[in-house]
């Protein structure tokens, strides 16, 4: 087998270089370090050292912020109009002053004179007459204003009349809890303790008072007492136990007359107003509600409620059941 041939390491001539004619052969000589291989033809490049770390650059500073001008005011235009108009006004007056002055006749002078001062009389205090009672009349130890009881629970009974006359719980409005309240049981001669159809008259809480000669019937409260007056026959007195009284007489009446002719002859003609009671009798009725005229045709039935010395009316609603239960015989 033919041994082979090593090629000839040809050798690049760089570019632009001119080649020397040979005069004989050129030996190239390879340093022995590179012979065989033993040493890299080509070395890297040392590493080269890191650069020291750069400071950062401190931020520029803010441009300057340019301050704006101030607007330029605006010069008013009408300034100088003002300032001449005050002008114009000082140099009238001035000029009105002097005018004025020279067309006044001149003032005589003399000695000021004194006004003298004339005592005013004094005002007499005004004359207060005291009306003086005349015989047998003394005065009255009653005051002339009066006001309602007290009600708890606003069901149209006083405490009073619900402790004292029909036994109700003055703090509850419906005491039996009929869907009706106490009072109004009262007023229309029910009895507020039992459930209906309950009377008053069927529990005993209140009697029937006819007198002498039967002209009328009425109800009135079994605890109170009732008497005849000793001068009239007629009349008869219903005694609270709180020291009220209800006083009923009969009166006689023309059969032809209306109650409002008797009662404008015999009476007033004003402070009262035609009613009609639960009965359906003709009826007069005073402002304050405590005085009753009940037209029975030949005669008049009377009832007034006085309340005494205390001047509390604790009744109004047990008087007007009794005006209610009133019938003429």
């Amino acid at each position: 087998m033919p041994e082979a041939k090593n090629p000839q390491q040809v050798i690049d001539q760089p570019k632009g270089q001119k080649t020397a004619a040979a005069s004989g052969p050129n030996i190239f000589v390879m340093p022995s370090k590179y012979r065989g291989g033993a040493a890299p033809m080509m070395q890297p490049a040392p590493p080269l050292a890191p650069a020291p770390p750069t400071k950062p650059l401190p931020p520029p500073p803010p441009p300057p912020i340019k301050k704006k001008a101030p607007p330029l005011k605006k010069k008013s235009s009408k300034k100088g109009l003002v300032i001449f108009g005050l002008v114009f006004l000082i140099f009238l007056s001035v000029g009105g002053f002097y005018a004025l002055k020279t067309l006044q006749p001149p003032t005589e002078t003399g000695s000021p004179v004194t006004p003298v001062l004339q005592p005013q009389p004094k005002p007499e205090p005004p004359v207060v007459v005291v009306p003086e009672p005349g015989p047998g009349e003394p005065g009255s130890p009653f005051p002339t204003a009066t006001r309602p009881g007290a009600d708890s629970d606003s069901d149209g009974l006083t405490d009073l009349e619900e402790r004292l006359v029909y036994q109700t719980d003055p703090r509850l409005p419906d005491t039996d809890s009929d869907g009706f309240l106490d009072g109004n049981e009262v007023f229309h001669r029910y009895n507020p303790v039992a459930l209906a159809p309950g009377t008053l008259l069927e529990t005993g809480l209140v009697k029937v008072f006819i007198p002498p000669g039967e002209a009328y019937g009425i109800f009135y409260p079994s605890v109170w007492d009732i008497q005849a007056d000793p001068n009239d026959p007629a009349k008869f007195m219903i005694q609270v136990t709180t020291g009220e009284t209800i006083t009923i007489n009969l009166l006689d009446k023309n059969p032809n007359q209306t109650l409002s002719a008797w009662y404008q002859e015999q009476v007033d003609a004003n402070g009262v107003f035609e009613i009609t009671t639960k009965n359906n009798y003709p009826a007069l009725l005073t402002d304050n509600q405590l005085t009753y005229y009940i037209d029975g045709g030949d005669r008049v039935i009377r009832l007034e409620y006085a309340t005494g010395a205390k001047g509390v009316i604790d009744y109004l609603q047990t008087y007007q059941m009794m005006i209610n239960s009133l019938e003429l015989k």
